[in-house]
């Protein structure tokens, strides 16, 4: 994509969206301390899991904590963050990462399994906006079947949260841009991207403060990166 002339291309992207949602509704003091903090919280995770200070966290373990991070998100098996972590990594050295991440986080551990009980017993889970998800296949006989509709049903209130958060932002945006030539060009998962008119960069703040608002009951900071 180039920008017109007389535009720039201007990109505005949630930070680590799921993470925030995940620390907003579990609860877990160590994420939203790290949140509220604004500090990296991949290094967070990784000095409590090795039990070092923030500072001597080296590339490899934040590395190691960030895909443990991203695995709960995602429900990532052992045998896939074996996978991931590469380097020789066996099942039952990405199983024990599991377990030690859960030990460190007991809220995050607590919440997804609360959400999958939710399913099986509702037979959906809900946004923080409530807006459902069905999963029928959470009692499938096929244990492949039913284990996969796990995995998306503990996803699916922070993934389906964080698309609430960037639709409300669709709808609030609009208003800032009347009589302005700026226009919104798409939304790419958790960014949307305008060509900003030469000379209307004032309007960076209203747009990042229209999407880092738009569900108010969040209380963990968002934050939007946002790049020419």
């Amino acid at each position: 994509f180039v920008a017109a002339e007389g535009y720039k291309l201007a990109s505005f992207d949630y930070s680590q969206i799921e993470l925030r949602i995940l620390a907003e509704m579990c609860g877990d003091e160590a994420l939203v301390q790290a949140f509220q903090r604004r500090v990296d919280v991949h290094t967070v995770t990784a000095s409590l899991m090795y039990g070092i200070s923030e500072d001597q966290v080296t590339k490899e373990q934040r590395r190691l904590a960030k895909l443990l991070n991203y695995a709960v998100l995602y429900g990532v098996t052992e045998y896939g963050l074996a996978n991931q972590l590469g380097g020789g990594f066996s099942t039952s050295e990405a199983r024990a990462l599991i377990e030690q991440y859960r030990e460190r986080f007991p809220s995050v551990k607590a919440f997804t399994d609360a959400t999958i009980a939710e399913a099986r017993s509702k037979g959906f889970t809900t946004t923080i906006r409530n807006r459902r998800r069905y999963f029928p296949d959470i009692h499938n006989a096929n244990r492949n079947e039913r284990m996969y509709a796990e995995r998306q049903a503990m996803n699916a209130p922070l993934q389906g949260t964080a698309s609430d958060l960037i639709k409300l932002a669709m709808i609030a945006i609009p208003p800032l841009l009347e009589g302005r030539k700026t226009r919104m060009l798409l939304q790419v998962h958790d960014e949307l991207v305008f060509e900003l008119a030469d000379g209307e960069e004032d309007l960076i703040e209203p747009i990042r403060n229209a999407m880092e608002q738009g569900i108010p009951e969040i209380k963990i900071p968002i934050e939007v990166d946002v790049k020419i």
